[in-house]
């Protein structure tokens, strides 16, 4: 707990609200705070996916190895998977809250949190090699467009 100085003669103990979730420290509540903050993780590393990937189906395309969301991309449309995207995420996260009180909806949510991990890493390791392999993309953007290409408009 800190202090906040008020003046020179008085010092008042900087604490959470009485009924706040920050404030409480049962097994629950602390649960309940890991969750917040591996649901706002898991929103952000899903942000960074959703816009690194139209950033590149915009601009030269890229192989979308997901085969669920394959399926809004060869739409060919960028809002039908921001949509897509918005509507899984969310369910989970809601779903993983509803379910707040068990261990198993924490171990979910790190679950999430490890495989959005991975997926950022592999973003990471995409980016720094796509300068190397520029060229060849646009050899295989050359080619009468293969059908594992994906490319959507803007």
């Amino acid at each position: 707990m800190g202090l906040c100085r008020l003046s020179s003669a008085a010092t008042v103990p900087m604490t959470a609200p009485a009924g706040s979730l920050w404030a409480a420290s049962t097994p629950e509540s602390r649960r309940v705070r890991r969750m917040l903050l591996l649901f706002v993780a898991i929103g952000l590393m899903s942000a960074t996916d959703l816009a690194l990937t139209v950033i590149y189906m915009q601009g030269p395309g890229m192989l979308e190895v997901n085969p669920i969301a394959r399926p809004f991309v060869e739409a060919g449309s960028a809002s039908s998977l921001a949509m897509f995207k918005i509507f899984t995420v969310g369910v989970a996260c809601i779903s993983m809250f509803a379910v707040r009180r068990h261990r198993r909806a924490e171990v979910c949510a790190w679950a999430c949190t490890a495989v959005l991990v991975g997926l950022t890493a592999h973003w990471v390791r995409y980016n720094s090699f796509f300068g190397a392999i520029s060229s060849d993309l646009t050899a295989v953007t050359c080619q009468a467009d293969p059908p594992t290409w994906l490319h959507v408009d803007n």
